[in-house]
């Protein structure tokens, strides 16, 4: 609680100046949207997001450091991403502590149709409940391209998938990204983070382009 209180205030400077129009699009009873023209007058790289069916949430970066993208919501809820793959989740009702091998993660390092299929293992923890360090195993396939539009713009993107396990919970999930061609930057996921909690869907509306500190 005293960590997630330092980042907040460090950042609610930024959120001051974010306007109105993010205010109002922040979480509400039927999910937050945003016209093409309101996203790209918020001076701020911004993602959706929604757990389950629930409502759809605009979250804002606070901070880009050391690789990773730190996404947070009016509620004072965090995502924290890496080239796209979530890695921690703070302020849900179900969070996500810490995921390991991250170096290795064929999300992180840009997936390729070339690479397909591949396999990887890393180990994660989540609250609540204290489940630490549990192994996860998954094998990735490409499906194919898919057509999307996203903050108003179409885009064809590589369509991946990721069978995901783990063996201590008998539980078996799929992942989905939707991946740039070029760039390896995932605009869009389908992301589970820990067994029978609702995937988390992140769509990239306006990308984090600059230097990480």
């Amino acid at each position: 609680m005293i960590l997630m209180a330092l980042l907040l205030s460090s950042c609610s400077a930024k959120f001051q100046q974010v306007g109105e129009t993010a205010k109002l699009a922040f979480l509400g009873q039927k999910g937050a949207e945003l016209t093409p023209e309101q996203i790209a007058a918020i001076p701020y790289a911004s993602i959706y997001a929604r757990q389950g069916d629930g409502p759809q949430a605009f979250m804002v970066l606070a901070f880009a450091e050391q690789g990773l993208d730190k996404w947070v919501s009016s509620d004072h809820a965090m995502l924290v991403t890496r080239k796209g793959r979530l890695v921690k989740a703070i302020g849900l009702e179900h969070q996500l502590i810490s995921v390991s091998n991250q170096q290795k993660d064929p999300v992180i390092e840009g997936l390729k149709p070339a690479n397909m299929p591949q396999s990887y293992s890393r180990k994660i923890s989540w609250m609540p409940g204290y489940f630490s360090d549990i192994k996860e195993e998954s094998s990735f396939q490409f499906i194919g391209k898919e057509q999307l539009t996203i903050a108003g713009h179409s885009m064809e993107l590589n369509k991946f998938t990721e069978f995901l396990t783990i063996p201590a919970f008998d539980y078996q999930a799929v992942n989905t990204f939707w991946v740039e061609p070029d760039t390896g930057l995932v605009r869009k996921s389908i992301q589970h983070y820990a067994p029978d909690v609702p995937p988390l869907t992140i769509t990239q509306l306006r990308p984090y382009i600059g230097k990480y500190s």
